[in-house]
């Protein structure tokens, strides 16, 4: 019975620390969201302007 009793308040203080810090923890999941879309975009940004420049070299020489 004692054992029960402890599990199940481990288990009330876990909810509670995952309620209290729920906003926290959806933060989290945001920023590492848009950090990877950040890096997405910056290699499609750094394979555009590779192509924006062999265009460019491409008119210089003709």
């Amino acid at each position: 019975v004692y054992q029960q009793r402890v599990s199940t308040e481990d288990f009330a203080l876990d909810e509670l620390y995952q309620v209290d810090h729920a906003p926290e923890l959806y933060l989290n999941e945001i920023y590492d969201e848009n950090a990877s879309n950040e890096s997405l975009a910056e290699k499609s940004l750094g394979s555009t302007l590779a192509h924006v420049d062999s265009a460019r070299q491409l008119t210089t020489l003709t």
